[in-house]
C-alpha cells in the first residue's frame, strides 16, 4: 500500500486534503498503518486492514474502543464523510476495510526509561480498568482461536522446532507445562473480552504515567488472567529483577480488579507460556521473512527472559505475586507469624547462651572486616571474630538477621558474574557463634523433617530441618546449619523431638562448610519444595518476599527482634539527614544511594550491591587502596602534627612532587583542600604583582569559599549567585564544539587565545591590570573541555606579557589522569607560575597543595606568617607519597592512556549509532559526552542527560552531569579500571541509550 494511495483514501472518505497532509508508515504485523499529520502535527492513524479481516471482527474492535473511551486511554474512531466508522475500499490488492482513529501522544513503553515502581503500578491499574470496561461485551458468536490466544498456547508445541536449539528445550518445557497443568484449570477462572496484547509496543507513556493502550487487533474472549500474563511477559523483559517488576504491575492491577488465589496459581506459568508463544511464532515467521525486523522485534529480550526465569521457581513467583496482592506469602503465613509473635517467647533455648547482648557486625560496612580480602577468608574471619568476642568478654555472639554481607564472595553466591551483577548477599537467619560441640536444642515440639550434608565449600555442611505445628494446625519449619556430623548420626527423619531436647551439636570448620564455628538458625514458613537446598542467603532485590517466607528467628530467642535485625533503612537516613544537615547539601541521583564501603573501582551500598564508580575522581587509585590505607594507619599511629616541627615525610613528598613538575616550579605549600589551595594561590599572585583583579574563564568553578565563589562564574552567575564582582573579569570558554570558534577551524586555539589578549588589553587600558589568570587546564564544570591546540600556551604568553601570573588549577586532571601527560598544562605545551592541586592527590585523605617558583615564594615571605594547622601534616603527606608511589609502581598513567583510548573508541561508536550524542571529547580518563537534541542548533538535551545518568545508576554505573547547559555526561573513573570495566561501562551506556537515545 503506497502513501499516495493512502492519501487518496483520506481525501475520498474523510475529506482530508492531501496538500496539507503528510503520512508516516507505522510498523504492523499484517495491516497497513499510517500516522497522519496535518499542518505538521500528528492527528490521526489510518488503518487499512489485511485482506483476511472480516467486518464482524473489525466492528468488535470499534465497539471495544467505544466501551473503553471513558478511560481516556484509547484512540477514538473517526467517522467517514458518510458517517460510517468503517470504509470498504478498493485497493490494488483487492477489497479491504479501512478506518481512521485519533492519534494518541506518548512514548512507547518499550522505549521509555525508567520503568519505576510507580509506572508499573499505573500500568497495572490501567490494564485492570480496561479489562473492567470491556467486561460488559458479550462473548462473540464467531470463533476466537487466534494464533496469539494464550489459552491455546499448546497448539504451538508442534512448531517449536523452529526455535534455535539454545532456547528450544525451555520453550517446549513452558508450552508442555501449560498443556499438562495450566490449561485444565483455565475453564474455572473468570473469562471475558480482553485486549489480549498489552505488550510494550502497544502501551504509551507520558510524564511517567500510562497515557494509552493501542492496537485492539487481537481482541479476544479469554481468561482475564491471560491478559495480565501477556502484559507481564513483556513488562519484565530485560529487567534486572523481573519478579519485582511483575509485582509492581500486579499491585496496581489488584487494587482495581482483585485477583483470586486460583488466578495467581496459574499466573507465572502463563507468563512463561506467553514468552514461549512469542518466541515460537517469531522463529517460524523468521524462516520466511528473514529481513523483517518487526517480526523479531522482541525476540532477543524474550530469549534472555526465558533463560533468566529458569532460575525462578513457580513456588517463589507465586509467593511474590501473593505478597504483591496482599494475600500473604502463603495461605497460612499471616497466622503463623502471629502465632510466633505471641508464643515464641515460650520457646526453649536453641543453644545455652550466657548472655544475649553481643552482636557481631558482619555487614558490608563492617569496620571489623574492613576491605582487606584476607578478612573474608576462614582464617581471617575466625581470627577477627575470636578477637571481638574476647574483647567483649563473651563466649557467644550473634550474627544478625537481614544483614547484607560482603563475605559471600564465592561463585555460588556471585555466579562468576561481573561484580556489579546482583549477588546473594543478605543473610536470612541468625548466627550464634560458639565453641564447636555446643549442644543444639529443639525450641518447640518438633518432627525431624530433613537431615542432609550440603558439603560444598561455604554451604551449610551438616543441617537439620525441623517441622513444627501451631495451635491453628499450621506447619512451619526451623533450619539448623553448620552442625557436627557425629551429632546427627543417630537422628532419623520422622523422629519426634520434645521442646528443649538436644538433637545436634555445632560443627567445626572441617565439616560445617568451611565457616567459623557457629549455628545458623532460620525460620521457614514454606519450603517451596526446596527442602535441604533452601537458601540461607538471598539477593537483596527479593528481600520482601524472602522476609515474608523467613521471619526474624529472634522470635524464638529471649531477645528483642529489633536487636537482631540489620535491615538497612534508607528512608530513615534520608529523614535524619534532612533534619540534621543543611538543605543546600544535595544528594546524587533520583534514588539516592546509601554507600557504606569503597574498594578499588567499586562502591558498595548498604545491601552489599556494587557500583562501578566512573564519577568520583577523588579516589584516584580506587577506593581504600591498601598502600594508602597502610601509610595512613602507620603514620597516624606514630605522629600527626603540624609544619612547625621538622619532619622528613613532608620533605620527601615535596621532593617527589616537584620532580614531576617543570622548572622553575619548585616550592610547595601544603593545605587541606583545593579550595584552600586556590585561596593561597590568589594571595601569592596578589602579593607578587601588587594587583587585585583576576581573570577567569566563563563557566569556571574553583572552590566553595566566599572569594572563590566570587571567582567562579558557575556559582556567581547561577542559582543563588550575586553576580560578577568588579574585580573579576571573564574570558570565553575555549569550547571548540559549541563555542565562538569551532573544531573545524584550524586556528581555533589561536582565536580563543586572542580573546584573552583582548581582555588583557582592555584591563590595561582601564588601569586595572590583573594579578593573575586562574584557569582549569581542562575545565570540568565547563563540560569536560579539552582546549583547542595551542590555546593555553598562547594565553599564558599574553598573560605574562601583561605582567600577570598564570595559575593552573589541576585539581580535576592532575597526577596522570590524562594518560599522555602527568599534568593538564603539559598537554598544551604551557608552563604556569603557580599550580593548584587537590582532590586526587591523597586518594581521599584531605590534602591540597600550591607549587610555585622561588621568586613568588620569596615575595610572599613579607613578614606575615603563613600557617595551616593541618596543612602538610605527616599523615596527609604519607598518603600523598603512597599515591605517587602507586602511580609509578603500577604504571597507572599508561593504564589511563590505554583504557581512555578504549573508552573514547567505544563512545564514538555509540555516537555513530545514537544521534543524541553530539560530541565525545577528552583524553585519558577525563571524558565528556555532550548530548544534543539536533546537530544543527546544538540545542542541549539536559533532560536526557539527567535521565541517562540515573538510568546508568540503576545499572550500577555511577556517572555525573556537568557543563553550563547541564547536558554533558562526565566520566572520570579511577586509574585502576581494566578492560572488563570499560566493556561493562560501554555495554550499559549502550543499553540505556537504546531506551532513551
Amino acid at each position: 500500500m503506497t502513501p499516495e494511495y493512502a492519501l487518496a483514501l483520506l481525501k475520498e472518505h474523510w475529506a482530508i486534503d492531501a496538500n496539507d497532509t503528510a503520512l508516516l508508515r507505522l510498523d504492523g504485523e499484517q495491516d497497513d498503518n499510517f500516522a497522519v499529520s496535518v499542518a505538521g502535527e500528528k492527528r490521526h492513524v489510518l488503518k487499512i486492514m489485511h485482506s483476511g479481516c472480516d467486518l464482524d471482527s473489525l466492528a468488535l474492535q470499534l465497539r471495544a474502543l467505544e466501551q473503553a473511551a471513558p478511560l481516556g486511554l484509547t484512540p477514538a474512531p473517526i467517522p467517514t464523510r458518510q458517517g460510517e466508522l468503517i470504509a470498504t475500499v478498493n485497493t490494488p490488492e483487492g477489497v479491504r476495510l479501512a478506518w481512521l482513529m485519533s492519534w494518541r501522544e506518548g512514548r512507547l513503553l518499550a522505549h521509555h526509561y525508567p520503568h519505576t515502581k510507580a509506572l508499573g503500578e499505573d500500568f497495572g491499574r490501567a490494564l485492570a480498568k480496561l479489562t473492567q470496561a470491556l467486561s460488559s461485551l458479550p462473548q462473540p458468536p464467531f470463533a476466537s482461536e487466534g494464533l496469539w490466544d494464550l489459552s491455546n498456547a499448546d497448539a504451538l508445541i508442534d512448531q517449536v522446532e523452529a526455535v534455535d536449539p539454545e532456547r528450544r528445550a525451555l520453550t517446549l518445557s513452558a508450552l508442555t507445562a501449560f498443556k499438562d497443568t495450566i490449561k485444565p484449570q483455565l475453564r474455572a477462572l473468570p473469562w471475558g473480552m480482553v485486549h489480549n496484547d498489552a505488550n510494550d509496543y502497544n502501551v504509551l507513556v507520558s510524564e511517567d504515567r500510562i497515557s494509552g493502550i493501542i492496537d485492539f487487533g487481537d481482541l479476544s474472549w479469554q481468561p482475564r488472567i491471560c491478559d495480565l500474563a501477556i502484559a507481564l511477559a513483556y513488562y519484565l523483559l530485560d529487567k534486572p529483577a523481573p519478579i519485582n517488576a511483575c509485582s509492581d504491575v500486579l499491585r496496581g492491577y489488584n487494587s482495581v480488579l482483585p485477583l483470586s488465589g486460583t488466578e495467581l496459581d496459574v499466573l507465572f506459568p502463563l507468563v512463561k507460556a506467553r514468552l514461549a508463544v512469542s518466541l515460537t511464532i517469531s522463529s517460524n515467521r523468521q524462516k520466511d521473512n528473514a529481513d523483517d525486523a518487526y517480526i523479531t522485534i522482541s525476540q532477543a529480550p524474550v530469549k534472555r527472559a526465558l533463560k533468566d526465569l529458569q532460575s525462578v521457581s513457580d513456588a517463589f513467583a507465586l509467593a511474590a505475586f501473593r505478597h504483591a496482592c496482599g494475600l500473604g506469602i502463603t495461605d497460612a503465613s499471616t497466622r503463623i507469624l502471629h502465632w510466633l509473635q505471641n508464643n515464641g517467647s515460650d520457646a526453649a533455648e536453641v543453644i545455652a547462651v550466657d548472655q544475649y547482648r553481643h552482636c557481631l557486625d558482619l555487614s558490608i560496612g563492617s569496620l571489623m572486616l574492613g576491605t582487606k580480602p584476607d578478612n573474608a577468608t576462614l582464617e581471617g574471619l575466625t581470627t577477627l571474630i575470636d578477637k571481638e568476642m574476647a574483647a567483649a568478654g563473651v563466649t557467644h555472639s550473634f550474627g544478625r538477621y537481614a544483614e547484607a554481607r560482603g563475605i559471600y564472595n564465592a561463585p555460588q553466591f556471585t555466579g562468576h558474574a561481573y561484580p556489579t551483577t546482583e549477588s546473594r548477599t543478605e543473610h536470612l537467619g541468625i548466627d550464634i557463634f560458639c565453641a564447636p560441640g555446643s549442644a543444639v536444642f529443639a525450641p518447640l515440639p518438633a518432627r525431624v523433617h530433613r537431615i542432609a550434608n550440603n558439603d560444598a565449600p561455604l554451604d551449610y555442611g551438616h543441617l537439620v530441618i525441623l517441622e513444627h505445628v501451631t495451635s491453628d494446625n499450621d506447619t512451619f519449619y526451623t533450619l539448623y546449619g553448620h552442625l557436627s556430623g557425629d551429632s546427627v548420626a543417630g537422628l532419623s527423619e520422622g523422629d519426634e523431638l520434645r521442646k528443649g531436647q538436644a538433637f545436634a551439636a555445632v560443627g567445626d570448620n572441617h565439616e560445617n562448610g568451611g565457616w567459623t564455628p557457629h549455628l545458623h538458625l532460620q525460620i521457614i514458613l514454606d519450603l517451596l519444595g526446596m527442602d535441604a537446598d533452601f537458601p540461607g542467603v538471598i539477593a537483596p532485590s527479593q528481600r520482601e518476599v524472602w522476609h515474608g517466607l523467613c521471619p526474624n528467628p529472634a522470635y524464638l530467642l529471649p531477645v528483642s527482634p529489633e536487636l537482631m535485625d540489620a535491615s538497612p533503612d534508607t528512608q530513615a537516613l534520608a529523614e535524619q539527614r534532612a533534619n540534621l544537615l543543611g538543605p543546600s547539601l544535595k544528594l546524587s541521583y533520583r534514588k539516592p544511594l546509601t554507600i557504606v564501603r569503597g574498594q578499588g573501582q567499586f562502591l558498595y551500598d548498604s545491601h552489599a550491591c556494587a557500583y562501578l564508580d566512573a564519577y568520583n575522581n577523588v579516589a584516584h587509585l580506587g577506593h581504600s587502596h591498601p598502600r594508602v590505607v597502610d601509610a595512613v594507619q602507620q603514620q597516624v599511629a606514630l605522629l600527626n602534627t603540624n609544619t612547625r616541627y621538622l619532619h622528613p615525610t613532608i620533605l620527601e613528598y615535596a621532593k617527589r612532587l616537584t620532580a614531576t613538575l617543570p622548572a622553575p616550579l619548585s616550592v610547595c605549600y601544603f593545605v587541606n583542600s583545593a579550595s584552600e589551595a586556590n585561596e593561597l594561590a590568589l594571595r601569592l599572585a596578589r602579593t607578587f604583582t601588587q594587583r587585585e583583579d583576576i581573570l577567569v574563564m566563563e563557566s569556571a568553578y574553583h572552590g566553595h569559599t566566599s572569594s572563590l565563589v566570587d571567582l567562579s562564574p558557575y556559582k556567581y552567575a547561577g542559582p543563588g549567585g550575586s553576580g560578577r564582582k568588579p574585580w573579576v573579569h571573564e574570558v570565553p570558554l575555549a569550547d571548540d564544539y559549541r563555542g565562538l570558534h569551532r573544531r573545524d577551524d584550524g586556528k581555533a586555539g589561536e582565536r580563543y587565545a586572542n580573546t584573552v589578549s583582548t581582555a588583557l588589553n582592555a584591563l590595561l587600558e582601564a588601569d586595572t591590570p590583573p594579578a593573575a589568570f586562574l584557569v582549569e587546564t581542562l575545565p570540568s564544570v565547563g563540560g569536560q573541555i579539552e582546549f583547542p591546540e595551542g590555546y593555553l600556551r598562547r594565553a599564558f604568553d599574553a598573560v605574562h606579557a601583561a605582567g600577570a601570573l598564570c595559575i593552573a588549577d589541576e585539581v580535576q586532571v592532575g597526577f596522570g589522569r590524562l594518560g599522555d601527560s602527568f599534568w593538564g598544562f603539559e598537554s598544551q605545551g604551557a608552563t604556569p607560575d603557580i599550580v593548584v592541586l587537590g582532590k586526587p592527590m591523597a586518594n581521599g585523605f584531605p590534602l591540597g597543595a600550591v607549587i610555585t617558583t622561588r621568586a613568588i615564594a620569596n615575595a610572599f615571605d613579607n613578614g606575615m606568617e603563613y600557617f595551616s594547622t593541618y596543612g602538610g601534616n605527616p599523615v596527609a603527606c604519607a598518603a600523598g607519597l603512597a599515591v605517587i608511589d602507586t602511580i609509578e609502581a603500577d604504571g597507572l598513567q599508561a593504564n589511563a592512556k590505554a583504557r581512555g583510548e578504549e573508552l573514547l573508541e567505544g563512545l564514538r561508536q555509540l555516537q555513530s549509532r545514537y544521534p543524541i550524542i553530539g560530541d565525545v571529547r577528552g583524553r585519558g580518563l577525563f571524558l565528556g559526552v555532550e548530548l544534543v537534541k539536533d546537530h544543527e542548533s546544538l540545542a542541549p538535551a539536559a533532560g536526557a542527560a539527567s535521565r541517562i545518568v540515573n538510568a546508568l545508576r540503576d545499572k550500577h554505573v555511577l556517572a555525573g552531569t556537568d557543563g553550563p547547559l547541564h547536558n554533558v555526561i562526565k566520566l572520570r573513573p579511577s586509574m585502576i579500571i581494566n578492560r572488563d570495566d570499560v566493556s561493562y561501562l560501554l555495554a550499559q551506556f549502550d543499553a540505556v541509550l537504546s531506551k532513551l537515545g
